[in-house]
């Protein structure tokens, strides 16, 4: 097996440790996912940095926060 190979495999067993472990955020992921551009592995990106969306007060805020973050 190539290398190309190995990574392509090592990629694809990580991505379904990940879809493993966000199973439990379903319908959090299903709300962000709804939006354009939002991927699945995008989505638990954003629950595992966020963990508590009550935080913020509206979607402005929560954009906010994610401009501030980028940097």
């Amino acid at each position: 097996m190539d290398t190309l190979e190995q990574l392509e495999e090592t990629f694809d067993r990580l991505v379904n440790e990940i879809m493993k472990a966000g199973a439990q955020f379903l319908p959090q992921i299903d709300i962000l996912t709804s939006m354009t551009g939002i991927s699945v592995l995008t989505a638990l990106a954003i629950i595992a940095d966020v963990i508590n969306a009550s935080r913020f007060r509206n979607s402005k805020h929560f954009a906010s926060y994610l401009e501030r973050s980028q940097g």
